[in-house]
């Protein structure tokens, strides 16, 4: 009987034993899950412009610094609506380095615009420049666009096709050269844009008075020199 009892309770203290070794591994998941967890996104968002005026729209990524990773490189697609907005350029931050290689690519097929950037560092450049020259939030490239149609709110979405980070050693040829270790957004942010028709200045009550005012001494002052004539 004692040693059934012993042999019951040794069960429930392993089991609860399991329970929390199980509840400690989800946390330990959780945690790892939210610290190596960034986004990229596109802003300000949303936002309203006018009928005919350029606008522009930041590549932010944000997280970065929570895991201390770098970003080395990045292939990134921004699709919008090209019957509604004219592409007009973009220029990189200078985020991976001044020697960095940039090019801006615009696709238009059947109404629909994409922009691809991409930009790697120059050879020279190491992980710490780049560590360096990174904060949170990073801004990576500025686009400009204008808005040729009354409407929306319309997206602009994003596609990472690649994200490099760190040089690290294969595990597979530790003896080999260095590799660019592949990131992973958890979050792409796209921006919703919305454009309204174009607005005139009407003059306030004030301003009217004003304008009535100065008529009226302009006409006094005309007046004046045929009285005294």
């Amino acid at each position: 009987m004692v040693a059934d009892k012993l042999a019951r309770k040794g069960g429930d203290m392993r089991q609860a034993r399991r329970g929390r070794q199980a509840l400690a591994g989800l946390v330990l998941v959780a945690w790892c899950a939210a610290a190596s967890a960034f986004s990229i996104g596109l802003k300000p968002t949303p936002a309203s412009y006018q009928l005919g005026d350029p606008f522009t729209l930041d590549l932010v990524v944000e997280g970065l610094s929570v895991d201390n990773e770098i970003l080395s490189t990045y292939d990134i697609d921004i699709g919008f609506a090209s019957a509604y907005f004219t592409y007009q350029g973009a220029s990189s931050s200078g985020a991976l380095g001044p020697g960095s290689f940039f090019s801006d690519l615009f696709i238009d097929v059947l109404g629909v615009g994409t922009v691809n950037l991409f930009e790697f560092p120059d050879a020279l450049t190491t992980d710490a420049d780049l560590s360096a020259s990174q904060g949170d939030p990073l801004t990576l490239a500025r686009l400009t666009f204008v808005g040729n149609t009354v409407g929306g709110p319309f997206d602009f979405t994003l596609f990472a096709h690649s994200l490099g980070g760190s040089q690290v050693t294969d595990p597979q040829n530790p003896n080999g050269p260095t590799i660019t270790a592949e990131l992973t957004a958890s979050a792409l942010n796209p921006a919703v844009v919305t454009i309204t028709e174009r607005t005139t200045n009407v003059p306030e009550p004030a301003s009217w008075a004003l304008l009535a005012l100065g008529l009226l001494l302009l006409t006094l002052r005309v007046r004046r020199p045929s009285l005294n004539s």
